[in-house]
């Protein structure tokens, strides 16, 4: 699946819906760190594709930690969800993706320092709250956190 993404500044903000959606139609990748610690604590729950590890998925493709409530979903490891899932819609590099506004991707860490942060224009979250700010903020910091870890390549 091919995803399309919208600059942080061209949007009004994000909230979770708790559609599912994400849990559903992508797979989610995980930091090596991630897959010994699932695999430790939850069993076979880790697939290796290509030298990296993924989630396994139900035979409906979702996560295999995914809950359908119906009306809503749920994580049934919310407080112990990957990294990707952590981020998720946003997805933030040290480059500009081509064919999408860098001025408005673009986030400021200080002087001359900076990120591009961009949004899954598929998410049915976006728009749905006036705080995109704070959002990214938030996930900004997170991005940081685990990028000193050397999490990213």
């Amino acid at each position: 699946m091919r995803v399309s993404y919208s600059p942080w500044r061209s949007l009004l903000g994000w909230r979770c819906l708790r559609c599912g959606r994400c849990c559903r139609e992508y797979s989610v990748p995980l930091t090596q760190g991630e897959a010994i610690r699932y695999i430790l604590k939850y069993g076979s729950v880790v697939i290796p594709y290509k030298n990296k590890s993924y989630l396994m998925r139900k035979l409906d493709g979702s996560c295999c930690f995914l809950i359908d409530r119906g009306s809503y979903t749920e994580c049934s490891i919310y407080y112990d969800r990957p990294l990707a899932c952590r981020l998720y819609p946003f997805y933030i590099t040290t480059r500009p993706l081509p064919d999408i506004s860098e001025e408005l991707a673009r986030y400021e860490l200080g002087k001359r320092n900076y990120v591009f942060v961009y949004l899954d224009s598929d998410c049915p979250g976006i728009n749905r709250a006036r705080n995109i700010s704070t959002v990214v903020r938030k996930a900004v910091e997170l991005w940081l956190k685990y990028k000193a870890y050397r999490v990213f390549k």
